[in-house]
């Protein structure tokens, strides 16, 4: 029997751990990691990209700033989705970047999509 278990960052501590990996960023690597794997996938303008386990919108708001993709971020934390979901009002950029609070299992995509 599996436990779903889901970790609640607070704000102080998603501060807190950007101070180490960028804003935007909760893992290592933090904007270095980021540009690598866009490079990697050939990321291009006019793109849309599903972003699972968005965290605090570091990729999210990288593509969408810096090469013109429409990014969907899909967390399991509500927290995490409402400040990337206010960060993306701040930056006036909710019209290339939605955030959704759901599992990854959740997720719903066209085959056309894939």
């Amino acid at each position: 029997m599996s436990r779903r278990v889901t970790l609640n960052y607070v704000p102080e501590r998603v501060q807190c751990v950007e101070k180490f990996y960028g804003v935007g960023f909760l893992n290592s690597g933090g904007e270095t990691t980021c540009k690598d794997l866009v490079q990697r996938l050939a990321v291009k303008e006019g793109d849309s990209v599903l972003d699972v386990g968005s965290g605090s919108g570091g990729m999210a708001f990288y593509l969408a700033e810096n090469v013109g993709a429409t990014v969907t971020g899909v967390d399991s934390c509500s927290s995490l989705v409402t400040l990337t979901r206010h960060r993306s009002e701040m930056k006036s950029l909710t019209d290339k970047v939605t955030f959704l609070e759901k599992r990854y299992e959740e997720v719903r995509l066209r085959a056309s999509n894939v």
